[in-house]
């Protein structure tokens, strides 16, 4: 008896690696936000433009978007989409060709009060679980944040 075994290899395209890296740049904004509102005691907010593409995280009061920390390029008072922590899917140089779906929180935007709790664009706490889903080329992802403890999730 001749037994024949046939491996092939799976491979993840770069549709879907940029996809997952997209979920992740993400999840990590949306971590650092929380974090800075925790450290800071002041709100802070991921708010996302889905027509347009991209989000940006920014100081609540101020309006001014925090620093970037990996390239710590600052938030600059007037230019909300140009400056700070901000993705633009149509022209970041990893991220390019991602697509921002949707969400489901009121007024498209995240905050985190000074206890880190999650809350909508109207400042509300959440009641349900929100989501945010990235998708490139049909390879999609979905964050999930947890009602109460904001905690991020990629699914």
């Amino acid at each position: 008896a001749v037994l024949a075994v046939s491996v092939q290899p799976r491979f993840q395209g770069l549709d879907s690696v940029r996809g997952q890296a997209a979920a992740r740049k993400l999840q990590s904004d949306i971590r650092y936000a929380q974090q800075l509102a925790m450290d800071r005691r002041k709100t802070y907010a991921v708010r996302f433009d889905v027509a347009a593409n991209r989000y940006r995280v920014y100081d609540v009061v101020t309006e001014i978007n925090i620093t970037d920390p990996f390239t710590a390029d600052p938030g600059i008072s007037g230019q909300p989409w140009t400056s700070g922590l901000m993705v633009d899917y149509t022209t970041h140089p990893q991220l390019k060709g991602v697509d921002l779906v949707s969400t489901n929180l009121a007024l498209n935007e995240l905050r985190f009060d000074s206890l880190g709790q999650p809350r909508d664009g109207n400042s509300t706490l959440l009641t349900a679980t929100g989501n945010v889903v990235v998708s490139s080329q049909g390879f999609g992802r979905t964050l999930t944040i947890e009602k109460q403890t904001g905690h991020a999730r990629i699914q």
